[in-house]
């Protein structure tokens, strides 16, 4: 028992994130649940580890419930685990449930996923772009309901979060007045000409993103290089032109989008 316990664990030091060394030491987790089937803490590591690996598949196929369900549960054990990674595609999937929602017309679910969203990755200092595109993509709701104070206090809070006027200010300081412009206009509480302002300007991704280049490596996966990056899994499928998350191959080359200033 102990010995299977010992190579589970040694398969993934190191390799925290790796699909390939979890799915090792999930096999020995089901060796030594043989011996000891009733063990509360080998059953939660099997539980954990089987979750996550599901939960990779299932963002491959596209069941964000699937995702959800599944990561949720290892969020609420382990917010690090896989080197960050679970909390990562959680986050993403959140977000692609939230845009299926949106294309639906069911604003409301949207406005709750990227609500999560925005708390999970806020839950991290270094997720900037996370919680900026969940903030960005909540407020665009509100504004579609019409709902613009709220819209406005959530693209405050955007521009806030990421330094969005210290990122533009030298290169486009015509956008820091319409920024400025915005918020004087919702400070008088003429909240829907505040919101179109915000909507000149935001999100900017042109401006607000720099870019690197990463050659995939065998074992890479998409949720884990925006974990790596600190970015998101939206921004590499758009800078790549990829439809699916699965598209990625060992050898390739790939552009990460990631804010600017800290390449």
């Amino acid at each position: 028992f102990a010995s299977y316990l010992e190579q589970a664990r040694a398969a993934i030091i190191d390799h925290e994130d790796s699909l390939a060394a979890l799915a090792t030491a999930n096999a020995y987790f089901d060796l030594a649940l043989n011996i000891h089937p009733n063990d509360p803490e080998l059953l939660l590591e099997r539980q954990l580890t089987e979750a996550y690996l599901t939960a990779q598949q299932n963002f491959i196929d596209g069941d964000w419930d699937a995702v959800i369900d599944n990561l949720e549960l290892v969020y609420e054990n382990d917010k690090e685990y896989a080197n960050g990674t679970a909390t990562q595609t959680l986050y993403d999937a959140y977000m692609r449930r939230g845009r299926k929602s949106i294309a639906n017309g069911v604003y409301e679910s949207a406005i709750e996923d990227f609500q999560r969203a925005s708390e999970i990755a806020g839950d991290s200092p270094e997720a900037k772009l996370q919680v900026y595109w969940a903030l960005i993509e909540m407020a665009d709701v509100y504004g579609i309901l019409g709902e613009y104070e709220k819209a406005d206090n959530l693209y405050h809070h955007a521009v806030e979060w990421v330094g969005f006027r210290e990122i533009v200010q030298d290169t486009h300081p015509e956008l820091v007045v319409l920024l400025d412009e915005a918020e004087r206009y919702a400070g008088i509480e003429w909240f829907r000409t505040a919101y179109r302002l915000y909507k000149r300007v935001l999100p900017a991704e042109d401006l607000i993103y720099s870019a690197v280049y990463h050659d995939v490596q065998e074992g890479d996966y998409l949720t884990q290089l925006a974990s790596q990056y600190r970015t998101t899994v939206e921004a590499i499928l758009s800078a790549n032109e990829l439809a699916d998350p699965g598209d990625i191959h060992t050898g390739q080359r790939i552009l990460i989008p990631v804010l600017r200033g800290e390449e």
